[in-house]
């Protein structure tokens, strides 16, 4: 089977299910991390790739054409934020997105997070004008294309990111000084476990 056809598989019986209703989560870090793994597992899954071949994930992500789990969960709360605002004023949905409490305080020392404190997030990373985006939704195309630009430009700087921050513990580790050299074969190590290891051949 194709490649590309296990990923549409996917889609359509695994991540369709996945983030049934994702536009409407509130969504903290911890979340996030446990969505991607599992995501990343099954990529891998269907794409043969074991955690020996030492392949990144943003290769594996490159290799099935696919962002990660961060920039759908993005794009999807963002646009369906923008078929919220469209709706007519009668529509619960916009109704309780809207209101307010009348009476009731946030806790002080751990306040819980807000759907719109995560959609507001959620603009800033889609690089989204937040006084102006209600107005820029009113517009499906413009607002589509919005959502699309924004979420292309995350993903690719996210990317980015982990691209930088993989090379940076790389070289970090080639610069580490040597824990102590093998007295015997003259071998560094940067770890007493691997000097253990190493000694433990010479007594065989």
């Amino acid at each position: 089977m194709h490649l590309k056809t296990k990923i549409d598989v996917s889609h359509a019986v695994v991540f369709s299910i996945l983030l049934y209703s994702c536009e409407t989560w509130t969504i903290y870090r911890r979340h996030i991390h446990s969505l991607d793994k599992f995501h990343l597992r099954c990529l891998r899954q269907i794409t043969d790739i074991k955690w020996q071949d030492k392949i990144p994930n943003t290769k594996v992500l490159a290799h099935c054409e696919m962002t990660g789990i961060e920039a759908m969960l993005v794009q999807t709360q963002v646009r369906w934020s923008g078929h919220l605002v469209r709706m007519s004023d009668t529509r619960l949905p916009k109704a309780i997105f809207y209101s307010q409490l009348a009476s009731g305080n946030k806790p002080c020392d751990h306040p819980v997070k807000l759907y719109k404190d995560a959609l507001k997030k959620n603009l800033q990373l889609c690089n989204i004008d937040l006084a102006t985006w209600e107005t820029t939704a009113q517009d499906r195309l413009l607002w589509r294309s919005s959502c699309k630009l924004g979420v292309s430009h995350f993903e690719h700087q996210r990317i980015s990111d982990l691209q930088l921050k993989r090379k940076k513990r790389k070289a970090d580790v080639t610069t580490t000084s040597l824990f102590q050299n093998c007295t015997i074969g003259g071998r560094g190590y940067a770890a007493a476990i691997g000097l253990y290891s190493h000694m433990r051949t010479h007594k065989r």
